[in-house]
């Protein structure tokens, strides 16, 4: 995934910023975040993330999906 076009500015990027930060639930967030590569390009991206529940990652935050926009 992060080979593509659309992600392959997180690999060695040199900073990144978040933008905002919106809290759905105690357990859910997402967040905007600008990236910017190695070659100043930049990307935005959102990320979504929960904090698990149960099991063996109980109390650890997971990163449920990542898209870039556009």
């Amino acid at each position: 995934m992060l080979e593509g076009r659309a992600y392959n500015v997180m690999i060695g990027h040199v900073k990144s910023e978040v933008l905002s930060t919106i809290t759905i639930s105690e357990n859910r967030f997402q967040q905007r975040i600008v990236i910017e590569g190695a070659t100043g390009n930049k990307a935005t991206f959102q990320w979504s993330l929960s904090r698990q529940e149960e099991g063996p990652f109980e109390s650890c935050w997971m990163t449920d999906a990542v898209r870039r926009d556009e």
